[in-house]
């Protein structure tokens, strides 16, 4: 062993016994790590992301676009109308149907929650909670009173209870919709004239 060796080996004992001496613990090499190494290739397409389980696709994943849009409804009946909003009875049924964006909605609801908000004052009846395919409800209101429905013009909100009714969708999530804006009245029943002229 030549001097130069012999210098370099006692250099090595020296700083494994300084550091012995702090409290450090030694043990065997790490072994390699075991992760696969990162891939540079890009999916075909060149702009998707591979998401989320799924055994249809080679590879475990579901070939998903970011740069679609955000899904939404829209109404089927009762038909929007801003200058002369539907007018129902109070303890009628009203039928609400909906057909969504079957071309964006890349993760589709497991429940929907449909509600009602009467506008002034501000206050809100649940309609019912449906499942995430759903496109109809029926309200009936003739049975609402906890507490009783108001005569006036409410908005009616169909939503994903993850998402919420004031929350942000991101692509291919459904987007909170609260367009339709309809009227109730409280019917008064047919009081006859007596006498005079019809």
């Amino acid at each position: 062993m030549s001097v130069t060796d012999s210098t370099h080996l006692l250099q090595c004992v020296n700083v494994r016994l300084n550091l012995a001496g702090s409290g450090a613990v030694f043990g065997p090499p790490r072994p390699p790590s075991t992760l696969p190494p990162l891939s540079t290739e890009l999916p075909k397409n060149g702009s998707s992301t591979v998401i989320g389980p799924d055994s249809g696709t080679e590879g475990g994943g579901t070939v998903f676009d970011p740069t679609l849009p955000v899904s939404q409804i829209s109404m089927v009946q009762p038909m929007h109308n801003v200058a002369n909003p539907p007018l129902f009875a109070v303890g009628s049924f009203i039928t609400f149907e909906w057909v969504f964006d079957n071309t964006t909605l890349v993760f589709p609801p497991e429940i929907l929650t449909v509600e009602v908000r009467l506008n002034d004052p501000k206050m809100v009846w649940t309609v019912a909670n449906v499942s995430g395919t759903a496109t109809s409800t029926v309200w009936n209101t003739g049975i609402v009173n906890n507490p009783a429905l108001f005569m006036g013009f409410y908005t009616l909100s169909v939503y994903d209870p993850k998402i919420g009714k004031l929350g942000v969708a991101t692509s291919g999530h459904l987007m909170p919709y609260s367009g339709l804006q309809f009227g109730l009245y409280i019917p008064e029943p047919y009081t006859p004239r007596i006498g005079g002229n019809r």
